[in-house]
């Protein structure tokens, strides 16, 4: 920086040099008066040369730790996403588990939709961005597949808004851990029904999600359950720091009987 503000002061003293030369010469002295006006001409040059050199190498070097910078955050992203997929099976498999020791005539159905689920998680979900209208198929697959494996105890409200537009795109696997989250934690309330309430809709340029279950703050028996409950939560906020950095606002509330979470997101 020392440097180019030193060959910034000399370019301009020659330019200085060149209009305090022309208004006082020197008298008959015409080889040094054209000496003295063509050597502000050749320093410039050279101090000009220099700067653009300094100038191109130190954009060079922004342009390449910005390059890093991305690849480190795309590869930190794949890595975010491929770690999604499988912590949806555990959970799955977790679940059904105890279904096909209780209400074995369930699993059949659910390996249908766990099937659909997983081919949309592992082959449809590799993009950055995903029309949202794929990722809603994907939340709306999810819900039945809840709806089975729950039954009559759970009472389900959603009010998800239809989307046709493939240009509106979302970060893919994005919603569906906070709906996961409200099936799987409302489930282990003490009460006979078990309420969930599910709200997508778009406002301008933005996507408005909410999701509301019930919820108590009594310790989960299943200790796997508890040991991974905030694995996917992780993963969202790092997500969302990297994809929606200033274009999220996430809050999160929970009292003795509900959880709720309110997301904003900026439409892609």
């Amino acid at each position: 920086m020392l440097l180019v503000g030193g060959l910034g002061i000399l370019i301009v003293a020659c330019i200085g040099w060149l209009f305090f030369h022309a208004d006082f010469p020197l008298n008959g002295r015409d080889a040094i008066n054209l000496f003295l006006f063509w050597l502000p001409f050749v320093i410039m040059s050279f101090a000009v040369g220099i700067l653009i050199k300094i100038i191109h190498a130190v954009t060079q070097n922004q342009l390449k730790e910005a390059q890093a910078s991305a690849e480190h955050s795309k590869s930190e992203l794949h890595l975010l996403q491929s770690q999604l997929s499988p912590h949806f099976l555990f959970n799955t498999l977790n679940n059904m588990y105890g279904l096909s020791i209780t209400q074995h005539e369930k699993v059949p159905p659910l390996l249908l939709k766990l099937s659909e689920l997983l081919r949309y998680s592992v082959y449809d979900a590799n993009e950055i961005y995903v029309p949202l209208k794929d990722e809603l198929a994907y939340i709306n697959n999810y819900i039945e597949f809840e709806k089975i494996r729950i039954g009559d105890r759970l009472v389900l409200t959603t009010d998800l808004k239809e989307i046709t537009n493939a240009d509106i795109k979302i970060a893919p696997m994005l919603l569906i851990v906070f709906v996961e989250n409200a099936f799987k934690h409302s489930k282990n309330t003490a009460e006979q029904q078990i309420f969930i309430e599910i709200i997508l809709k778009t406002w301008e340029n933005s996507i408005l999600f909410s999701v509301k279950n019930s919820y108590s703050n009594a310790k989960e028996e299943n200790t796997n359950i508890n040991k991974n409950s905030g694995f996917g939560l992780v993963n969202v906020y790092k997500r969302l720091e990297l994809l929606y950095k200033n274009e999220h606002e996430l809050n999160i509330q929970s009292d003795d009987t509900f959880y709720t979470v309110m997301l904003q997101l900026k439409i892609k």
